[in-house]
């Protein structure tokens, strides 16, 4: 919160998670805000693999996020899209994500293993996928924020220490948190 009585709610999301999460999650968040989307767009079409968590639910007996996550207030997309990545980020997309579109194969695996991306191509590739939407979401925030007295901000739980710090030098103080299970392991 904020001096100003403005809230910001910051929401770590997993892409795939127990129902009882996200159910969990429709109910705590208060309605009426302006919600601020994750969700990069590719207008262009230069992924080549479909990003998908359908696979990996099924095989952990879990839900995606997109299927059963309801959100409260104004949805807005508030992410990038993906030809604001750099070309080897791109690449290393289309690498990674060939078994959650295909499955892991002969193909796949080859592919996986024949690709060698250098340590700057890895930091550049962190770069794009975390500093540069983070920052683009703090723009979006900064926007938002005379036209709304609360934002609700469900974006991927790696985003969130870069995002608090953003929204702290904006003025805003933690009044709470909260823990809630996302993937319930037993013993």
């Amino acid at each position: 919160t904020r001096e100003d009585r403005k809230t910001i709610w910051l929401v770590p999301m997993v892409h795939i998670g127990h129902p009882k999460y996200y159910e969990t999650l429709s109910k705590l968040l208060p309605a009426g805000g302006v919600v601020l989307n994750e969700g990069v767009t590719d207008r262009k079409n230069l992924l080549t693999n479909d990003v998908s968590y359908a696979r990996a639910a099924t095989m952990l007996g879990l839900e995606e996020q997109r299927k059963s996550f309801e959100l409260p207030g104004k949805a807005v997309a508030a992410d990038l899209d993906v030809d604001q990545f750099s070309p080897g980020t791109i690449h290393m997309l289309n690498v990674v994500l060939l078994p959650h579109s295909k499955g892991f194969n002969s193909e796949t695996l080859k592919r996986l293993s024949e690709y060698q991306p250098t340590d700057e191509d890895v930091d550049q590739c962190w770069d794009d996928l975390l500093g540069k939407r983070n920052l683009n979401l703090l723009a979006g925030i900064a926007s938002w924020l005379p036209e709304s007295e609360t934002i609700i901000v469900p974006w991927g739980a790696a985003h969130m220490p870069g995002i608090a710090s953003g929204i702290q030098e904006m003025g805003f103080r933690c009044k709470e948190e909260q823990g809630i299970t996302a993937i319930p392991f037993r013993r």
